[in-house]
């Protein structure tokens, strides 16, 4: 229902008893459940039943203004939203939904079904209590539940651990709609300082976006539900964090930080994160369907809980048999006069001017496009009828034309394929024929391609299919096997004519294919055809309105059809055998190239390039960079792997943020003077020696150094904001310029010639550091130390690990190659999860008896005899006991967990001890 009640705008921003009660006579407020950019999140309870009933109600409020900034023109329908979403798989249920506006503002008040016992998973996962075997069910689940909002045409935009509830039948479940797009209006996707975000970085910056921005969303999820409540880059747990952490973690994971590893995770699922998380969306999972069907194949048969799921949940899911239509449109069609006076040609374009079968010159409805940067809300059947009568209230940012009639092309399906006429209040026909033409795709590859992109069971594809296709993904996922069959031709395609995207990426497509069709798709902006085997690029000749084009993993060499494409923002070039650039220099839009592992010498056509913001270049034969001075939008510069040893004029790209120079001869350190906003800096493997030039890089957060001939390394001392170092492989001995560096966070000093460890004693924010492979004997400055997470000694000459035993946050530790015997001072690291103590001279394991939440321990080649103090380790995963004194391992078949044990090198009294271990155990008994 709608409603234009004024009086009900005058009260506060927060739900009242007196605002619910006007809409929803009989309810009141108990209490706010939650709040997100969506909307407040109310438990509210029926007080006129003999016996109150409660429920949930997500209230969210936004201004007129900005709401037909969003939708222009545009409106959700909440009859359509209530019936779409009323027993929807996975998801809270909608109750009902009422929309209220005036002039001013819009409410909406959307009430979800009572569901007894339904809980938040938020304090449990900020508790970081939730076990692996939950986080790949609450990953399908929510999946699910992803799938259906998508097939409707609906992106969540609000995904985060407030969002998804568990019921008592232990399925998760998602709440929460941006139904008002409000996520995305007055910067609400920026997160508040302090505050932890989930929004994907297109949504944070208020580009374009489509459900690539929930499995974004939902990757994060799944990383802090796995790595104890802590969402990428903040201190593990059970570390506290401030909200300058916070910040720091937002930023970090904003501008593409790698995701840090989570330690003992499955890496399997650790893979599908970072591929949900990826900076770029198209480099993400296509689809919630595809990311599914990632999640099922990294279940493993031979572990209980991976089969149960594996038993609950199908390896596919059915494709929709309905789909719900979507906002409609008033757009011009066949006449000259200008009913949006404003509107560029682009915007013109945009909206898909469709010719009226009476040709008389008059208006049709159409589906929106993609330029709605929030959800394309659901119309069901009954919202269209009524928007038809004129029933439905229209928030048109232009004034209507006398005689503009509404026609709606394209019903939805939930209307069937037969034919709709004679609907209208005038007399004139409202409702346009279905086509029922088969289109002809004479490609088997291809055809088998569309029908399931498109969710067709049968084996035709009708003029109806393509109507409002904007975005169709055919290619084959990078982790897919490779084809065996390659596409011939791509005839067919040209019946898509509104399509904006299109992917054949991994189609074993060649040049010698039938690729005409790509000719006449002019209204494509996104194109990906990497992993295929074009040599030239001809086939994208002529899309003159491309923004975004993938042709990397090719065996492209010649670039010259590119030139044309002047609307070009993001080009991927990579891993092909360009050696001539001179094709992209008419390319003066772009801000993203990508010409990694090519066989590229002269960059000189680059600079003509002014707005290029990153620029990758990695693996090439690039010796002058000289011509990159032009390009003064410079924000990430990778030149890794190179033949570059003149970097004079590098001084001169002050806009660079982040550099990579490793694995370059340059031999002395570049003046870098004039980079005075360098944030990260990688010159890992050049020869260098001399860090004298370091001095003005005042504003360096994150240095590279590795493998080079670095002995002193005095300069560093200045660098006072540095919170990550790696200098590993280098010749360094005196530490002392480190003992200032208090901001650090990450320090690696492996492989070096460091002896005296006291420079560190003061850097109390470290929580990782390796010192492995020097000429260590004492750890006592490590002592104050206790914020160590991770601590790599191994293959030093240490006998005493006595500075260790403060150490209760420790999680990882390595001091393997010692001198120890005595592992008493570890008693108190109750929080170890990986122990590697191998080639020491260990005899006893009772201190270990209270890490009982180590995962992978490793023994090799000590003298120990008795196993008896790891018969509570039931978190047990891995264990490496080879070459030890050890005759009975009956303790270990009682370790549930226990996946693999190595036990060569011992002299077991009874092997049939063996035949014990539970069926998920591997037990080796030969060195591997």
């Amino acid at each position: 229902m709608q409603t234009t009640t004024d009086h009900l705008f005058q009260s506060e921003s927060s739900l009242t008893n007196e605002l619910l009660g006007s809409v929803m006579p009989g309810w009141e407020t108990v209490r706010i459940v939650s709040a997100s950019p969506q909307g407040d999140l109310y438990l509210i309870r029926n007080i006129r039943k003999n016996t109150p009933s409660e429920s949930l109600l997500q209230f969210t409020r936004v201004t007129m203004r900005e709401l037909s900034d969003r939708f222009e023109g545009a409106f959700p329908d909440p009859v359509g939203l209530t019936d779409l979403f009323k027993d929807a798989p996975n998801l809270v249920p909608l109750q009902d939904c009422h929309i209220i506006r005036n002039r001013e503002e819009c409410l909406c008040f959307l009430q979800m079904k009572n569901m007894p016992a339904l809980q938040s998973i938020l304090p449990a996962c900020e508790a970081g209590t939730v076990p692996e075997s939950e986080v790949f069910k609450a990953a399908l689940d929510i999946c699910r539940a992803l799938i259906f909002c998508h097939d409707a045409g609906v992106i969540h935009m609000g995904i985060s651990p407030a969002s998804i509830f568990i019921d008592p039948s232990g399925n998760y479940r998602l709440g929460y709609f941006d139904l008002l797009g409000k996520a995305l209006i007055s910067g609400n996707s920026i997160p508040k300082r302090g505050s932890i975000s989930y929004v994907a970085p297109e949504q944070f910056s208020g580009r374009d976006c489509s459900s690539a921005v929930d499995v974004y969303s939902l990757g994060l999820v799944l990383y802090q539900l796995l790595n104890r409540g802590r969402v990428p880059f903040l201190p593990s747990a059970p570390l506290q964090y401030s909200t300058a952490d916070i910040d720091n973690a937002n930023y970090r994971r904003l501008h593409g930080g790698f995701l840090p590893a989570i330690p003992d995770a499955d890496i399997n699922l650790q893979g599908i994160i970072r591929k949900c998380c990826a900076i770029r969306p198209e480099d993400r999972y296509s689809s919630a369907r595809e990311l599914y069907r990632a999640l099922l194949s990294c279940l493993r048969p031979d572990l209980p809980d991976h089969k149960r799921l594996l038993s609950s949940y199908p390896e596919t899911l059915p494709q929709p048999s309905v789909l719900p239509e979507v906002p409609v449109y008033l757009k011009k069609t066949g006449t000259s006069q200008d009913i949006f006076p404003e509107d560029t040609e682009d915007n013109i374009d945009e909206m898909d001017l469709v010719p009226d079968s009476t040709g008389a010159g008059e208006y049709e409805a159409e589906a929106p496009e993609s330029r709605i940067h929030a959800a394309p809300f659901v119309i069901a059947a009954a919202g269209l009828l009524l928007i038809i009568a004129g029933v439905a209230v229209f928030m048109v940012k232009k004034p209507p034309i006398q005689n503009c009639r509404p026609v709606l092309s394209g019903l939805s399906r939930s209307l069937s394929h037969n034919t709709i006429g004679n609907i209208s209040d005038t007399g004139n026909r409202a409702l346009q024929v279905i086509d029922e033409t088969s289109i002809e795709i004479p490609d088997p590859v291809l055809k088998r391609a569309v029908l399931t992109a498109l969710g067709i069971s049968g084996n035709e594809v009708r003029v109806s299919d393509t109507r409002n296709v904007k975005e169709l993904l055919l290619g084959n996922s990078d982790d897919a096997p490779d084809p065996q069959e390659a596409i011939v031709s791509l005839a067919g395609l040209e019946s898509f004519p509104h399509l904006k995207k299109l992917s054949l990426c991994r189609m074993n497509i060649s040049d010698t294919a039938d690729l005409s069709a790509l000719s006449r798709l002019q209204r494509l902006r996104t194109l990906d055809l990497h992993g295929n085997s074009l040599s030239s690029t001809d086939a994208v000749k002529g899309l003159r309105k491309l923004t975004w084009l993938d042709l990397s993993r090719n065996r492209i060499s010649d670039l010259s059809s590119l030139q044309e494409l002047t609307e070009l923002k993001s080009l991927a070039l990579y891993e092909n055998e360009i050696t001539d650039l001179s094709g992209l220099a008419s390319l003066t839009g772009l801000q993203e190239l990508y010409l990694d592992s090519n066989s590229i010498t002269d960059i000189t056509p680059l600079s003509n390039l002014r707005e290029l913001e990153t620029l990758r270049l990695d693996n090439n034969l690039v010796s002058d960079i000289s011509p990159l001075r032009s390009n003064t939008s410079l924000g990430s510069l990778t030149l890794t792997g190179n033949q570059i040893t003149d970097l004079s004029s590098l001084g001169e790209f002050s806009s660079v943020q982040e550099l990579w120079l490793d694995n370059n001869p340059i031999g002395a350190f570049p003046d870098l003077s004039g980079m005075t906003d360098l944030l990260y800096l990688n010159l890992g493997n050049t020869r260098i020696s001399d860090l004298s030039g370091l001095a003005d890089l005042q504003s360096l957060e994150e240095l590279v150094l590795s493998d080079n001939y670095i002995w002193d390394i005095t300069p560093l001392g200045q660098l006072t904001g540095l919170v990550y170092l790696d200098l590993e492989n280098n010749s360094i001995s005196d530490l002392m310029p480190l003992a200032g560096l208090d901001s650090l966070e990450t320090l690696y000093l492996g492989r070096n010639r460091i002896s005296d460890i006291a420079a560190l004693r003061g850097l109390t924010k470290l929580t990782t550091i390796a010192l492995q492979d020097n000429w260590i004997s004492l750890i006592d400055p490590l002592a104050l130390l206790t914020d160590i997470q991770s601590l790599d000694l191994s293959g030093n000459s240490i006998s005493s690990l006595t500075a260790l035993n403060n150490y209760k946050n420790l999680t990882w530790l390595n001091v393997g190659s010692n001198s120890i015997s005595d592992l008493a001072p570890l008693e108190g690291c109750t929080e170890l999860e990986t122990l590697q103590a191998y080639s020491n001279s260990i005899t006893d394991l009772t201190p270990l008896r209270n890490m009982l939440k180590l995962k992978y321990l490793v023994l090799n080649r000590n003298s120990v005899s008795d196993l008896s103090a790891l018969k509570n380790h039931q978190n047990l995963e891995r264990l490496y006991i080879e070459y030890n004194n050890v005759t009975d391992v009956s303790v270990l078949t009682e370790l549930k967990g226990l996946k693999k044990v190595y036990l060569a090198g011992n002299i077991l009294s009874d092997t049939t001890v063996l035949e014990s271990f539970p069926e998920t155990t591997d037990v080796y008994t030969l060195p591997q």
